[in-house]
């Protein structure tokens, strides 16, 4: 589980409630609330409880910002697999001859 560190409540600054030192529903305001009221009119969707920064949120979060990397990240690891497996059969071919 993800402890409450100094990283969480900066990611997810706007819910953190510093003086009692625990996540809080972010405040909304009337365009926030009347939105919500919409939707669920709209959609029969009933209020959902609030859910603190987990792994799942967190996740989210990093997708979000970061998902730009992805690509690169996978490439990256591709690169290293394939520039291993050569390193390996350079090896091999050493150490036969």
């Amino acid at each position: 589980m993800i402890a409450a560190t100094e990283l969480l409540p900066a990611i997810f600054k706007n819910e953190w409630d510093a003086q009692n030192a625990q996540f809080r529903r972010a405040p909304r305001g009337v365009l926030g609330r009347s939105l919500s009221g919409l939707k669920s009119v709209l959609t029969g969707d009933e209020k959902r409880d609030y859910t603190p920064p987990n792994r799942q949120r967190l996740s989210i979060f990093m997708d979000d910002a970061l998902g730009f990397v992805a690509p690169f990240a996978v490439a990256y690891r591709w690169a290293l697999r394939r520039g291993g497996q050569a390193a390996n059969r350079t090896s091999r071919k050493l150490e036969q001859s």
